[in-house]
């Protein structure tokens, strides 16, 4: 019964009509040491199939690359680069700053009226969680990823829901971007799930709307080369 219900709940998601944007599931990697690798590849729902590798070559610096493709969502990629920080109990605090370029379609029928849209976001990232938690060897953890949100956009009378001639214009949001996930599993393959959230706030009262997504819920293998779970 619960499979059931599950598999009915992203079945309904995956139905919902398109949007031009929708928060990335990127995966928060929470790394220990100079030299650690953390590679995932996922689906996420909305539909998309996305690939992500963080790497640390120093002590308390790690770069991170995420990339994403899906069907109604276009393309996506992200890089960013920061400082992160663990204690011995394994808790584990990060501090990212990167760029997220990407594109989107929104459709309100199958061949209908519809609103394209290129964007950019210059983001902060903050991240807290857990490694290698309790006898099950649990990840977990929390983020907010905050930043300037810009998109150029070709609408073709999405919301008067008709064809038109295309209408060019440009918006400009502040983004605020929650997420949260676990990873479980016992050495360095293990499975994530995650959540991630998305507002976007217009900075003009004047700006016309664009439809997003403001949830994301997201399933990923990954494989670590960590001192921590190399050792579980």
């Amino acid at each position: 019964m619960k499979i059931a219900s599950i598999s009915g709940f992203f079945i309904m998601m995956t139905l919902v009509s398109c949007k031009i944007y929708m928060p990335q599931p990127v995966p928060i990697p929470l790394l220990s040491s100079s030299g650690d690798l953390q590679v995932s590849a996922g689906i996420s729902v909305p539909p998309a199939l996305n690939a992500f590798i963080a790497y640390s070559p120093l002590n308390h610096t790690e770069i991170q690359v995420y990339s994403e493709i899906g069907p109604e969502t276009g393309r996506n990629i992200q890089g960013a680069a920061g400082y992160y920080w663990k204690n011995t109990q394994n808790l584990s605090f990060e501090v990212l700053g990167g760029i997220n370029l990407g594109n989107g379609k929104a459709v309100n029928n199958t061949s209908g009226p519809s609103m394209e849209g290129h964007y950019k976001a210059y983001f902060g990232q903050f991240n807290f969680g857990q490694t290698a938690f309790g006898t099950r060897n649990i990840d977990y953890g929390v983020g907010l990823k905050t930043g300037m949100f810009s998109i150029d956009v070709t609408d073709r009378g999405y919301y008067e829901n008709q064809k038109l001639d295309p209408n060019y214009f440009s918006n400009q949001y502040l983004s605020l971007e929650p997420m949260a996930f676990i990873r479980i599993g016992k050495g360095r393959l293990r499975s994530g799930f995650q959540i991630s959230g998305s507002s976007l706030i217009g900075l003009s009262s004047k700006q016309k709307p664009i439809p997003y997504h403001s949830l994301t819920l997201g399933i990923t293998l990954n494989y670590s080369l960590s001192k921590i779970h190399g050792t579980r």
